[in-house]
């Protein structure tokens, strides 16, 4: 639904910009031997304008160019249409990398000569044209191609007529081509999502940011004490490990909402539009010095009490819900130490991520934070090595 959304509000946008072309396309043929040719389209196109690559398959994402050609039995294609190497980036409003050409893209499709007789080839090919803010959608163009007579058709029409009289038979179906094979000097495009190694590279940089977040003054004590509660407060070692892990869960659940909220309220395609805005990025920039100035002391970052207190109150009941109110009074009581870093984190996962940004940046960062809670409960001897707090916490914050 949001992409077809966007879809709309790009097309509605467009309307304006559509006497203007921003794409301009050449063609001729290049003979490779006697019976084979190769049809060239050459697109020049404007400064900071694109199109989209011929392998650009996902059902979301943008339109990729696509070539058509018309049956004939004076010919048939060789492989699929190929193109010259093309640029892959993230798009944010779409969510996913894209592959996309800048400045001028060549595109070749390779044919054999059947007949022995000149004939043309015709087709129409279609290009999605954008830039940083809106798109074009021009209607399909018709080319043709003027194929001389050759000594080699005579043979081939011998060969291929059982072929060329089942295509005749079939009503001659369009033959539309928008995959490639490569050779060397050609591209070919991974038909991996590769959204999802972004997602990953998030969720990295969310769980490198969890592991520094507990070594600040703000976590780094809670862990023996959160732990020891949870062993002398259980019947039996087992109930202890299981009530470290739940509270584990609730922490992560906790941060996850969070980053799922920022996504619900604001949208990937709001974010990505903040995020290139000026006043912005400013701001982002003033936000990240005040950041800056807590860790270094100038002045500490705290909710207020009130919070802090009811949820302390309700951490002291028994079960589940005070496990929970437990895990709720950390996230409070630490926000003054993870509050820049997950600032930060969310603002670059919701601009770079897409919608799935701000998730798995929570998703690694409470992750990083949970891990020792569920770790030092199964092996309560391990708590015995950790360093006592002390001033290097405070070193530690400053240094991030």
């Amino acid at each position: 639904m949001r992409c077809c959304l966007i879809y709309i509000l790009v097309f509605i946008n467009s309307l304006s910009w559509a006497q203007t072309s921003h794409v301009r396309w050449a063609s001729k043929t290049k003979s490779i031997t006697a019976c084979e040719y190769e049809l060239v389209f050459t697109a020049d196109i404007d400064p900071h304008w694109h199109i989209y690559s011929v392998t650009q398959k996902h059902p979301d994402g943008p339109n990729a160019t696509s070539f058509t050609f018309a049956p004939s039995p004076a010919y048939t294609l060789l492989g699929p249409i190929k193109e010259s190497k093309p640029k892959m980036e993230l798009d944010n409003v779409f969510g996913m990398r894209v592959a996309f050409h800048e400045h001028q893209a060549v595109f070749t499709q390779r044919i054999k000569v059947l007949s022995v007789k000149p004939f043309t080839i015709n087709g129409q090919f279609e290009a999605q044209a954008c830039d940083s803010v809106q798109c074009t959608f021009p209607p399909a163009d018709a080319f043709t191609f003027t194929i001389g007579a050759s000594e080699c058709g005579a043979a081939a029409e011998r060969d291929t007529a059982a072929t060329s009289n089942e295509n005749v038979q079939d009503n001659n179906p369009p033959i539309t081509h928008t995959g490639s094979t490569i050779s060397p000097s050609i591209y070919q495009a991974d038909e991996t999502d590769l959204s999802k190694l972004n997602w990953l590279e998030i969720f990295l940089a969310g769980l490198i940011g969890g592991f520094a977040a507990l070594f600040t003054p703000c976590v780094f004590p809670m862990i023996p004490m959160n732990v020891s509660y949870f062993t002398k407060h259980s019947k039996n070692r087992r109930q202890g490990m299981q009530n470290a892990l739940l509270y584990s869960l609730f922490l992560i659940s906790i941060y996850v909402i969070l980053g799922l909220s920022i996504t619900l309220i604001f949208g990937a395609g709001a974010l990505h539009t903040l995020s290139t805005n000026v006043w912005f990025n400013l701001g982002f920039f003033l936000l990240l010095l005040i950041f800056a100035f807590s860790f270094l002391g100038a002045f500490e970052l705290v909710l207020p009490s009130t919070w802090v207190n009811r949820m302390d109150a309700k951490a002291e009941k028994k079960g589940h819900s005070g496990i929970f109110f437990m895990a709720f009074t950390l996230a409070l009581v630490s926000f003054s130490c993870t509050g820049p870093i997950i600032g930060t984190l969310l603002v670059q996962a919701a601009a770079g991520g897409g919608i799935s940004g701000p998730f798995w940046g929570m998703l690694g960062f409470s992750s990083a934070l949970a891990i020792p809670f569920g770790l030092f409960a199964a092996f309560p001897g391990w708590l015995n090595a950790l360093p006592k707090s002390g001033g290097w916490l405070n070193a530690v914050k400053v240094v991030l």
